[in-house]
């Protein structure tokens, strides 16, 4: 049974600190997720992630145009950023996220709190690194409507220099305000898709 990104229910988030004293952060608007969730075991999923550079989003016009610029993400070079995994593995819990409370409106309820490890390749500024998502996921429900949905949530960081990104030589040191490290934080719903 296939099943559907909600691109209206989800978000990709990113940070990053500014100044040394300050985070500043944003999403992307345009993302497309490939999901195979078909296996009763999540250590058989797939996924691939799919976003357009270009619609990186901060609600700063000025800093949306830089970070689509040559300077940073090079949207008109480099206008996908894509994740393909590789293999999932089970995680201890540690500190287990809390799927929450059944609602009235849900009418089926399989809540579950497994932390996976989702390893795969992510290709950002025309460069592919090995890249691994922290990911909790929490279960699935139905609402009184009939819809059934999954949901996730992934984190990971990025190294700007990883993938060649804003570095000296191309920009000169003295003008550097942003951090090196660059974290993704992923909220994901999913909706069955019924034949």
């Amino acid at each position: 049974m296939p099943w559907q990104y909600d691109g209206n229910l989800s978000k990709i988030e990113w940070s990053v600190r500014y100044l040394g004293i300050a985070t500043v952060k944003g999403w992307f608007q345009e993302v497309e997720v490939s999901l195979d969730l078909d296996a009763e075991n999540p250590l058989d999923w797939k996924t691939s992630i799919s976003v357009a550079a270009s619609s990186i989003y901060t609600g700063y016009q000025q800093l949306d145009d830089h970070l689509r610029h040559a300077d940073f993400l090079d949207a008109e070079h480099h206008p996908m950023i894509e994740f393909k995994s590789r293999k999932v593995e089970a995680l201890p819990d540690g500190k287990a996220a809390s799927p929450g409370d059944k609602y009235p409106g849900v009418v089926a309820w399989e809540p579950r709190c497994e932390h996976l490890r989702i390893s795969g390749d992510l290709t950002l500024h025309g460069v592919t690194k090995p890249a691994e998502l922290d990911t909790w996921y929490f279960g699935q429900a139905t609402d009184v409507r009939g819809r059934t949905r999954r949901a996730f949530s992934a984190k990971t960081m990025v190294r700007r220099s990883d993938f060649n990104i804003y570095l000296p030589p191309q920009v000169d040191p003295a003008r550097i305000v942003a951090g090196e490290e660059v974290t993704l934080d992923m909220e994901v719903i999913v909706t069955k898709v019924e034949a």
